[in-house]
């Protein structure tokens, strides 16, 4: 019991000085005047150099493989579920079609959720920084409105890249080159994803959509995957067409 407790603290500790560390360098950066951007990318790469360095201690203390050990983990999970009671009503076609579902989005997408999650804890971090350098030293750092943010122009062609590896997959026959392929595409298609809805807002702005219209309009998001694809599908037009015709520069994504 004692020994639990004294390696609770630690993790709490470390835990505690990971953000520490992270809201510091965000202070600096902002100090600084470096762009947004910048700070939330540099705020992503801090965080992937620390879980880098927990592969290799976990790796060296246990002398497993981190991403071997949650697959595994995860798929013996998997097994159980399938030798439930309800599974047993299931076709041998819908059974085949889990396991299909489970092993390209749970399993090898496990780097494209660990990499999100990174960007929504940098994002929210600098967020947080951000209004307490506002109100408490009157540091501004610029951050445009959600309805005009954009990505720049050169990461269509990560995703045309990424894209074509998929497309050649039986040709190359190489899985690490598939699954690294398909977690990029899963993060592209996050970051498109917000794309199209800040495009979406802008609309509902310059159309003076009410506000139970928009809240209407995102709960049928959540419930409607199709409409989605679509929203996704719009944020990569508006690269190539600039839907909005706002001046793309500067201090947006």
């Amino acid at each position: 019991m004692p020994f639990q407790m004294d390696y609770f603290i630690l993790n709490f500790f470390v835990f505690i000085s990971i953000f520490l560390l992270l809201d510091f360098l965000i202070f600096f950066m902002i100090k600084q005047k470096v762009n947004w951007v910048n700070i939330i990318i540099s705020s992503v790469v801090y965080f992937v150099i620390l879980f880098i360095i927990f592969i290799f201690l976990i790796k060296k203390v246990t002398l497993h493989n981190f991403f071997g050990y949650i697959s595994s983990e995860l798929t013996v999970n998997f097994k159980n579920f399938l030798q439930g009671e309800k599974i047993k009503e299931l076709s041998a076609e819908e059974i085949e079609n889990l396991k299909l579902f489970f092993d390209f989005f749970i399993v090898k997408m496990i780097l494209a959720y660990i990499f999100v999650f990174f960007l929504l804890v940098s994002f929210l971090n600098y967020y947080v920084m951000r209004l307490f350098m506002i109100t408490k030293y009157k540091i501004i750092n610029e951050m445009p409105k959600f309805r005009t943010w954009y990505l720049n122009e050169k990461v269509v062609w990560v995703l045309i890249f990424t894209l074509l590896l998929i497309a050649l997959k039986n040709f190359l026959n190489n899985d690490i080159i598939y699954t690294f392929a398909i977690n990029i595409m899963f993060v592209l298609a996050n970051l498109y994803f917000l794309i199209g809805l800040s495009l979406t807002f802008f609309f509902m702005e310059k159309y003076k959509i009410p506000f139970w219209g928009r809240f209407f309009f995102v709960f049928i998001i959540i419930l409607w995957s199709h409409l989605s694809f679509i929203i996704m599908l719009t944020g990569v037009l508006d690269t190539w067409f600039n839907l909005r015709k706002i001046q793309k520069g500067g201090n947006m994504i």
